[in-house]
């Protein structure tokens, strides 16, 4: 039999069992306590009111006048060291807005109000989507793409399968698009991107291999589709897709990056009235040689140019356009094959790409999502 000794010593020791379990509950409870309390840079309180740092120089009539595009590197900016919301984590796309850049920050789950000319966002909040990420209607989950339509932005959540409209001026939610995760008409799967005509939204479904159309002002959104809609049906027929990334409207042309076909595919729109329209294939383009594309990711248009990123290349290809004989013309290729390693400003490395995704013309400028940079880079 144990002796008195040695049974006060077995309850001691399950007391300091007992009591270190509690000690570890109790810590527990006040690292989740201080987790509750880490709030993001720009929830912080500070004195000054969090004005927004607008662009308000007038633009120099010299760049009112167009100028073609010649693909010569000018400046990166936006690349920072980790730091409050100033760092980008993997953006996917840049659109123009009232002389400023409205930078789609995927991997933050948010929007940026952007100077040109510095990089630096507006203010300490982002643009769109305070409250990280999330399912609720003013939160995103990856998003990829957006458009302006009037005084409502409409963006691509890809990770959330729908489209979300904001109003422009107060950053409010207006309604969403998509009927959830699916391959029927009106549902949305990866919405990649999207486009408009200045009236209907196209909104480029990577999973579902096709283009969903929708009229924001109607209750019942939803219109038709282009491609054959089957995610387990990737196609490269004529006129069909095989992950799709992005489109374009010029005039009467729709174009549509084409990724895993590493084509472009064009489209004639041919209206019976302004929201009533058929969609005919016209052709595919992809370069010659050495200047095929490669996984497309992003289009952009200046004038009679059409610019394609190519994720594939790491690099952008500069296209004539006639739109009129349906000829398109490659032009120049840049800034070249460069490597995927991530390239610092202040680490040389001038005019390099890892994984360029979108871009836009802005003023003459052609401004790149350099994404596994976190940065822009600008080229004239």
């Amino acid at each position: 039999m144990a002796s008195k000794d040695e049974k006060q010593d077995v309850e001691r020791k399950s007391e300091v069992k007992e009591a270190v379990k509690e000690e570890k509950k109790e810590e527990k409870k006040e690292e989740k306590k201080e987790e509750k309390k880490v709030v993001k840079p720009w929830q912080k309180k500070e004195e000054e009111p969090d004005i927004e740092q607008l662009d308000t120089d007038p633009i120099p009539e010299a760049d009112l006048v167009h100028k073609d595009l010649e693909g010569i590197f000018d400046r990166k900016i936006g690349w920072l060291p980790p730091k409050g919301n100033q760092q980008w984590k993997y953006p996917k796309n840049i659109l123009p807005y009232d002389k400023m850049l409205l930078l789609i920050d995927s991997a933050n789950h948010c929007i940026h109000r952007v100077n040109r000319k510095t990089g630096l966002n507006a203010t300490r909040k982002p643009f769109l989507g305070i409250d990280g990420i999330g399912a609720a209607d003013d939160q995103f989950n990856h998003p990829f793409d957006a458009v302006i339509i009037g005084k409502e932005i409409f963006v691509a959540d890809y990770g959330n399968n729908r489209v979300t409209s904001w109003n422009l001026e107060t950053r409010t939610f207006v309604r969403k698009f998509g009927r959830g995760a699916g391959s029927g008409d009106g549902h949305l799967a990866g919405p990649w991107a999207v486009a408009t005509d200045g009236y209907l939204l196209y909104v480029v479904e990577r999973e579902n291999n096709r283009i969903s159309i929708f009229d924001p002002n109607r209750k019942k959104a939803y219109r038709k589709k282009i491609g054959n809609g089957e995610s387990s049906a990737p196609s490269q027929k004529a006129g069909e897709f095989n992950r799709p990334s992005c489109a374009k409207i010029v005039g009467n042309r729709l174009f549509v990056a084409d990724a895993h076909n590493h084509r472009i595919n064009v489209f004639s729109i041919e209206a019976k009235s302004i929201k009533d329209k058929e969609y005919k294939f016209i052709k595919s383009f992809d370069g010659e040689g050495r200047n095929k594309i490669k996984f497309p990711t992003g289009l952009a248009v200046h004038g009679k140019q059409l610019v394609v990123c190519e994720y594939g290349e790491n690099r952008l290809s500069l296209f004539d356009m006639d739109l009129e004989k349906d000829i398109y013309t490659h032009k120049k290729t840049f800034p070249g094959l460069a490597p995927r390693a991530p390239v610092k400003p202040d680490e040389g490395g001038k005019d390099q790409l890892n994984s360029p995704w979108g871009l836009c013309v802005m003023y003459n400028e052609l401004f790149v999502v350099d994404s596994c940079n976190h940065q822009l880079q600008v080229f004239h």
